[in-house]
């Protein structure tokens, strides 16, 4: 879902718009600020923002106007990447009428249309005293940098990492991607449960709303990013923690990881994005603290989404170049024993000193022709190999070149493993009929 953002301004003196990222933050000290866009740029007048600092406490107090931007002496930021210069910043000077400042800031419109500072603006204070609930209102006009020719796309954060705001500038006229990718051109079948699809290498210059990556190929294991960037007018809502892999096979898109998705909601401003770092493995998953680790994954074609809502599933495919993967049995299993075409094994999973955990058996055997009701849900091996049980079941058959297998373990749930009733899968050619039952 989204909905109108007002903190978004289109600057008519050329190509390029600017919005709030936040609009509002608080410091430890006890203050609040709040901000607001009044004016966007015309011919006549630079952009102007509004800032409201208030003390929250219930005591008089003084605060330190560097930790309460655009409150602090100057107000300068940078765009930090090693590809922009020193000189690509945007001040945020004092007006006229701001009660801060006695001077007036230098500033004029340079040819391409925008307005940039010519000198330093005045210094405001380096404290404020505020009574309880007292606030202070001051207004800024958004310059550039004056040893700068354009004010450079980008995102421009004022104060210290954990306290401020930003403001994100990007092309009005070309909010998008503007890198070819190397699926232009494809035509992939949606996602399951997709109503809709923008996937990335449909994107345009012109798209405002997309999920970009790192890269559209990387060897197992390796690292891609994907950033979900919101260039428009809109807030856009979702789930933080919500993100999807899928792989291709046969023309149909499977779902690899994850198995739940926790529920929490969240908004995402205009100009401002989500990044995602996705680890894949060949094998077990190496944990790592700042992204989603997937293991068991071979080369092949593969899509990955994360939970923002605009109306439309956004979606980037990408290659992973490697060997395929084999469904074999894990080490949990510790003995098998034949008896014909039947395996039974022993699986060291569960603790038989849980106090609600009892003996059970999961038991898989291969079946020629499905009931006409059960409609086998088809498998492919990335989806088997997260699935303990089953991914030892056919590992062993297809080792022991068995009909069925009848796994033993420990269980603590009710059902056993949480089968209720029986069930069929397919995977590679074969079908299966899938049952459970506890040790009386």
């Amino acid at each position: 879902m989204s909905h109108k953002q007002p903190e978004v301004v289109d600057l008519r003196t050329g190509p390029r718009t600017a919005s709030l990222v936040s609009t509002g933050y608080g410091v430890e000290t006890g203050a609040g600020v709040q901000l607001e866009w009044v004016a966007t740029a015309t011919g006549d007048s630079p952009a102007v923002l509004r800032a409201t600092v208030t003390n929250l406490n219930e005591f008089r107090t003084k605060f330190r106007t560097s930790s309460l931007p655009p409150f602090a002496r100057v107000n300068l930021a940078r765009l930090r990447e090693p590809q922009h210069s020193e000189a690509e910043g945007i001040y945020l000077a004092p007006t006229e009428e701001n009660p801060l400042v006695e001077e007036s800031p230098g500033y004029e419109r340079r040819e391409n249309g925008h307005w940039h500072a010519t000198e330093v603006p005045p210094e405001q204070p380096e404290s404020l005293w505020l009574d309880p609930d007292e606030s202070v209102v001051g207004e800024y006009y958004l310059l550039g940098h004056p040893d700068e020719a354009d004010v450079a796309p980008g995102r421009y954060h004022f104060g210290s990492p954990s306290e401020g705001f930003s403001i994100a500038v990007w092309d009005t006229d070309a909010p998008g991607p503007n890198v070819d990718s190397q699926f232009a051109g494809a035509d992939f079948p949606p996602l399951p449960d997709a109503d809709a699809m923008a996937w990335y290498h449909e994107a345009d210059a012109t798209t405002e709303v997309y999920l970009e990556p790192s890269a559209e190929a990387t060897v197992v294991p390796g690292r891609l990013d994907f950033e979900f960037v919101n260039r428009s007018h809109e807030v856009v809502e979702g789930n933080p923690l919500e993100w999807h892999l899928y792989e291709l096979s046969d023309g149909e898109w499977y779902r690899v990881a994850p198995e739940m998705t926790p529920l929490p909601a969240t908004h995402l401003y205009p100009g401002n994005t989500r990044t995602d770092a996705l680890r894949v493995f060949y094998g077990e998953p190496v944990p790592c603290e700042d992204g989603h680790d997937v293991g068991h994954l071979g080369g092949g074609r593969y899509a990955f989404t994360v939970g923002m809502d605009d109306g439309v599933t956004h979606a980037v495919a990408f290659d992973l170049l490697g060997d395929p993967v084999a469904v074999t049995p894990s080490d949990a299993i510790v003995s098998v024993e034949r008896d014909g075409d039947s395996l039974t094994a022993t699986s060291a999973r569960g603790d038989p000193d849980e106090e609600w955990s009892r003996p059970a058996t999961y038991t898989l055997a291969r079946v020629d022709t499905p009931p006409a009701d059960a409609e086998p849900r088809r498998l492919i091996a990335e989806q088997v190999l997260r699935r303990d049980r089953l991914r030892d079941a056919i590992g062993l058959l297809r080792e022991h070149d068995a009909e069925a297998v009848t796994i033993r373990e420990y269980d603590s749930g009710q059902p056993p493993f949480g089968v209720d009733e029986p069930y069929f899968v397919a995977y590679d050619g074969d079908a299966y009929r899938i049952a459970t039952e506890a040790d009386e």
